[in-house]
């Protein structure tokens, strides 16, 4: 990439004859105020590097890396993609890093743009993280973070590949097995497959489920399949009767058999792990065949060598030319092996490969041979799997390969076979998911031959995406103002201009300017001229923190300001004077879209009589701003300690955000927008209202509906411009029936089993299928939701708190247990919350006794922190929840933490959460009871188990899991587009 004539033209008017000495020592002047924790001066003095010398990238990578540090994607992203199109300067000598050119700018900017809402943004970062990934003169470490990276990058195959289709294979298993990964290829008129079929099952944690057994345990299935992909036989295959007995235990059986047919005959290729006292997989060859009492067994069979050093040994991808077997044992270096082990063919690809794994069979395509191979990484304790396909040509060279994708959904998917279909038009990816699910995917060839680039392809993609950063660069460097429509203000991607933004205050009333009074006024919408808007304060409008009000009148536009006293706003200049200054106002993001707007120390105020004037140094209700443009309101709250303690953040909390009137200010967002249909008081309230915080931190718009009231006037409205409505299961029917919301416009989030039991009474359990989105707040309503029969397998949202909120200090002595659920709740005639067994196991241990409230005599959501500051243990006694709230919260505030083992609270409980007690109920307050006691009489083991529990709630906080919530609104996106054919 070279620096385009326009752009040197440019640098040659702003550099001209400066001195680089003088702008190195700015630079080292503006990192040392970054270090020293000068934000504000950083930011300015960096900016003023760069335009001072706008061929040099390096502020604009501390720019960029502040900006993401503080959890501003947007800016972070604009930053990193205005040096994307620089080259390393070639006269400049000093403080010239040719990673920030190379590889820097690009990997900050996929980063960053990896949160983007925007299309076009994210497709480019996909372009740049591919290449960074794979690039072989790319460093190590960049490969590595872009590889994590490319985790939300990935692409599933429908997107990719339209014409695929999904046929799940059903089979059955001996007894105690069940059917998993499976691996097809060609036979004479169908296919034939190997199945794998295991004793155990992997759970959404990530850790397996032996049910009792000691060891994992494979069985081998052949299954046979017409044309139809229908099976026509299924038969177990049989260990060698002369396999030696295990010298390991762990893992009997063999591993991931795939099938081959070489020289007439059906063999097998699998990873076997118990013919050596180490347990080390080694590969296995075989034949299928029958053996003398009918039964088919594997024979002939031996291990195979590879000429490396002992290692663990898997996934080989066979490939049968003609007469002769061959495997192709890796892809960087590409290793070629004879079936006798010995080496056929070994060189360097022309990407960096070694992370890439086998997969399927090579098969013949185009001339060549084709594969599909797989990418993994470990998240959350679960190894996710990530697919390309691979083509090499007649000399095994690997010359052409795909981006990455997933099949049907980013889990454990593991493919182990490819062939022709009998058509000869389409091929057969198969797969298993988790270790079940065997599944096939029939997808057209002319589709996978589109998605098979060479080395160039992928590069020129990357350097296409870095090229379109030129817009950001002239963003910054191109003279203008928000006075110079023609210039204007630009966002990077585009450089679109950054309209305008009306303001509108917390009474449903609209800023205007009065001419009558000669005065800022806030008024009814459709009785007040819209004559006053908001525009950014830098030319560039790429620090979103600086705006100004400006009237507009006529062809002309006023800067307004406020007076020294603070108690009224003035026309102070006029906007096209270049020489006069104009009042800054520092845009303070609160919450769920509010602003508040600063001058100097003081915020603007909506009075109730309609003036506004800038005399308060308190931000509170009166003092929060709606604006209709997201380039100011879609960023995350304000961190900075000093304005903190000018904000009343529980007032504004407390604040309900009526949804009709956000259609009315954020009509254009081009932000996806979420409608909540639920309670918005007690555990579902503090859910729903955290979930609008956060998910408007990224970008998001998010509001509450609260689903006792009837919204049947005005519903359609709502329907027009949100684009999702989330609901429990207990809103579905109302929203379907009553308010005619499509299928397809619905995420339904299923709480607790009962509400999944609940919907399928109502509405068949192939409602499920249709929704967008289909999520369970814990694994163990993942659980429930496959044990009732749903075919769609749920995203696991799981349930976060915000843990600076509840953070308390222990208390020094355990005297009062806290209660902060109903006391008592009947379902089918079960009582499941039990909350006089808390009672009583507290009474028995000689405390005090507290409840927080109950279903009918209610302390909100926001009052909770309060309450568990007032007592020193939580007890929680339900027979059944999802995800407990009261065991996370109690635990950020360190209390003593004692629950029974259902929903999340072992999981939490197993990280040092809290106690788990029994379920029983005498046991229970036995347990109670007896732990109480033990630390009301042990102070020093009391606070330090507070501690404990305190220190691993750290990880409950929603920063840790608000990306589950992303997702499950991401898919439902792919889902729904997919149903509508878009």
């Amino acid at each position: 990439m070279r620096l385009g004539d326009g752009m040197n033209d440019q640098f040659a008017k702003v550099v001209g004859a400066q001195d680089e000495e003088d702008w190195y020592a700015l630079l080292q002047h503006a990192r040392h105020l970054r270090d020293s924790g000068d934000e504000e001066e950083f930011v300015k003095a960096a900016l003023d590097a760069f335009r001072r010398r706008p061929n040099r990238a390096e502020p604009l990578l501390d720019l960029a890396r502040h900006y993401f540090g503080k959890s501003h994607g947007d800016l972070s992203a604009v930053y990193a993609d205005a040096g994307l199109s620089l080259p390393v300067p070639d006269v400049d000598r000093l403080g010239v890093d040719p990673e920030v050119y190379r590889t820097g700018l690009k990997e900050m900017f996929t980063i960053a743009a990896s949160y983007s809402k925007d299309f076009n943004e994210k497709e480019r970062g996909r372009a740049i993280c591919n290449w960074l990934a794979i690039g072989r003169d790319v460093p190590q470490r960049v490969r590595d973070v872009a590889r994590r990276n490319y985790h939300w990058y990935t692409e599933s195959a429908k997107s990719l590949m339209p014409s695929i289709e999904f046929f799940p294979i059903t089979t059955d298993a001996p007894d105690g097995f069940k059917p998993g990964n499976i691996s097809v290829t060609r036979a004479r008129d169908g296919l034939v497959a190997l199945i794998r079929a295991v004793n155990y099952d992997q759970l959404e944690n990530g850790y397996f489920d032996r049910h009792g057994d000691t060891s994992f345990r494979q069985r081998t299935l052949l299954v046979n399949l017409d044309e139809n992909l229908q099976v026509t036989s299924s038969v177990e295959v049989f260990p060698p009767d002369n396999l030696p007995p295990p010298k390991h235990v762990e893992s009997i059986g063999l591993e991931d058999p795939r099938p081959i047919l070489w020289r007439g005959d059906l063999w097998s290729i699998s990873s076997v792990r118990q013919l050596n006292s180490e347990g080390r997989a080694e590969m296995v060859l075989g034949r299928v065949a029958k053996d003398p009492s009918g039964n088919h067994a594997l024979a002939d069979w031996r291990v195979l060598t590879s000429g490396m050093p002992v290692q663990w040994e898997k996934n080989w991808m066979p490939q049968v030319a003609g007469d002769e077997l061959r495997f192709i044992y890796s892809l960087d270096p590409t290793r070629i092996l004879s079936e006798s082990g010995d080496v056929l063919g070994l060189e360097e690809p022309v990407v960096a490969a070694e992370n890439i794994r086998g997969g399927s069979q090579a098969i013949p395509f185009d001339g060549g041979w084709l594969m599909v191979v797989h990418e993994w990484q470990v998240q959350h304790n679960r190894r996710y799997y990530y697919h390309r396909f691979v083509w090499f040509d007649e000399n095994n060279r690997l010359t052409r390969f795909s981006r990455r994708f997933y099949l049907q959904r980013i889990a454990g998917e593991f493919v182990a076979g490819l062939a022709w279909h009998v058509t000869g038009d389409r091929l057969v990816v198969s797969f298993g998911t988790d270790d079940r699910e065997p599944t096939l995917a029939v997808v057209e060839a002319q589709d996978v031959r589109a998605t098979l680039l060479d080395t160039d392809e992928h590069w020129n993609a990357c350097v296409q995406a870095c090229e379109v950063g030129r817009n950001a660069w002239n963003a910054l460097t191109l003279p203008g103002s928000p006075s110079e429509p023609e210039c204007g203000t630009h966002r990077a991607s585009d450089a679109a201009p950054m309209k305008p933004a009306r303001v509108f205050t917390t009474f449903g009333t609209v800023l205007y300017w009065d001419t009558a009074s000669g005065a800022l006024r806030h008024g009814e919408i459709h009785d007040s001229p819209e004559n006053v808007v908001l525009v950014p304060s830098m030319p560039s409008a790429l620090d979103h923190r600086l705006g100004r009000l400006i009237y507009e009148h006529t062809c002309e536009r006023t800067f307004l300001n406020v007076t020294p006293d603070g108690h009224r706003v003035i026309l102070p200049i006029d906007a096209t004077d270049s020489s006069a200054t104009a009042m800054d106002l520092e845009i303070v993001p609160l919450e769920r879209g509010l602003v508040g707007l600063k001058f100097k120390s003081r915020f603007l105020c909506a009075e109730p009589d309609g003036r506004i004037d800038g005399s308060r140094s308190l931000c509170s209700t009166w003092e929060c701003f709606f604006v209709t443009e997201d380039w100011c309101a879609t960023r995350p709250a304000i961190t900075d300690d000093k304005i903190e303690s000018a904000i009343d953040t529980t007032r504004i909390a407390r604040f309900t955000i009526d949804p009709r009137f956000r259609v009315k200010v954020n009509a254009k967002s081009s932000a996806t927008k979420v409608l909540i249909y639920g309670y918005p008081h007690w555990s579902h309230g503090r859910v729903y209202y955290d979930l609008c915080k956060h998910l408007c931190q990224r970008g998001y718009v998010v509001d509450i509906l609260n689903w006792q009231a009837n919204h049947a006037d005005y519903f359609h409205e709502l329907t027009n411009f949100y684009d999702y409505f989330m609901s429990a299961l207990d809103g579905i029917r109302t929203l379907t029936d009553a308010y005619q919301v499509p299928h397809e416009k619905l995420i339904a989030i299923s709480h607790h089993e009962l509400d999944i039991r609940m919907l399928i009474e109502q509405k068949g359990i192939d409602v499920f299928e249709k929704f967008a989105g289909f999520g369970v707040v814990s694994h163990s309503v993942y659980s429930s939701a496959m044990m009732q029969g749903i075919r769609r397998p749920p995203k696991v949202a799981s349930l976060g708190i915000n843990f600076d909120e509840f953070y308390s200090e222990p208390s020094e002595r355990l005297e009062t247990v806290g209660y902060a659920s109903s006391m008592s709740a009947t379902t089918y005639g079960v009582e499941w919350k039990r909350g006089h067994l808390a009672e009583a196991a507290a009474r028995e241990a000689g405390l005090a006794f507290k409840v927080a409230g109950s279903t009918g005599n209610q302390v909100s959501f926001h009052d909770m922190p309060d309450f568990y500051r007032s007592v020193d243990a939580v007890l929680m006694t339900s027979i059944s929840e999802s995800g407990p709230l009261t065991v996370m919260e109690a635990a950020a505030a360190g209390r003593l933490v004692i629950g029974t083992p259902v929903g999340h609270f072992p999981v939490k409980a197993y990280q040092g959460g809290g106690i788990i007690a029994p379920i029983e109920s005498e046991k229970f307050t036995t347990f109670a009871a007896g732990t109480l006691k033990y630390f009301k009489d042990n102070p020093s083991a009391y606070i330090d188990k507070c501690h404990s529990i305190q220190d691993a709630a750290r990880t409950f906080d929603w920063k840790y899991v608000i990306d589950e919530w992303i997702e499950l609104i991401e898919s439902a996106r792919r889902y729904s587009s997919a149903i509508l054919g878009n």
